[in-house]
């Protein structure tokens, strides 16, 4: 989803919610992320645990991770931003805050972010299920996904976008190949069916197509 047309996270309170089923094996891969290794931030699991990093203008990474893992079984899973001062845009400072994760509505971790990105991520388009590109994180550079299911990943923030535009964009499933016949990396295996940003319902999942990727449609 392009910057945009995304929800919009910078400078206020803001959430995202995944409801997944991980497998007894555990699971790791992007739950949704948006931006690249010059600016973003991305909610994944590796290796087993829950994870929230941010990137600050590639100046800075600060996260903060579930001290156990994820059990098998189904979860909703929860990160949470609360700011904690105002933002100082003129010296390229974004608002600071508190970062929270929550599993099945238990808090579980939480860190401050003394400074976050002011402005825009460049490059800015979110993603359910991968990073692509150049990750936000080094944390799971050229790993794979591990079984799992995501059924629904949600992302609201304190205000909604004005954009009407309409918008395609398609993710890797496990099992996947990029150009190379390679594993895809850095993609969580099967798909997110919906995402929602409040009430609103900006994603819905289509059928999945014959070469296993499925598209995701924008609902104006």
């Amino acid at each position: 989803m392009p910057f945009g047309v995304a929800p919009r996270v910078l400078n206020r309170p803001h959430s995202i919610t995944a409801e997944v089923e991980i497998p007894a094996g555990g699971a790791e891969g992007v739950l949704l992320c948006q931006g690249a290794n010059t600016s973003g931030f991305s909610f994944y699991l590796k290796d087993g645990r829950l994870h929230y990093a941010h990137n600050y203008v590639g100046r800075a990474l600060y996260t903060t991770s579930t001290p156990e893992p994820v059990p098998a079984g189904r979860h909703t899973l929860r990160f949470e931003f609360e700011p904690t001062d105002k933002p100082d845009i003129a010296q390229g400072r974004g608002t600071p805050g508190r970062a929270q994760l929550y599993v099945d509505g238990d808090l579980v971790a939480a860190t401050d972010i003394p400074v976050t990105v002011p402005i825009m991520f460049n490059p800015g388009a979110m993603s359910c299920g991968a990073n692509p590109g150049s990750p936000v994180t080094p944390d799971y550079h050229r790993r794979s996904a591990s079984p799992a299911r995501c059924t629904a990943s949600r992302s609201t923030s304190a205000a909604t976008s004005s954009s009407t535009r309409r918008a395609r964009c398609a993710w890797r499933c496990h099992g996947s190949k990029d150009r190379q016949g390679r594993p895809a990396r850095d993609s969580i295996p099967a798909a997110a069916r919906r995402i929602t940003w409040g009430r609103r319902r900006i994603y819905r999942a289509l059928p999945a197509e014959e070469d296993g990727r499925r598209s995701l449609i924008l609902d104006p």
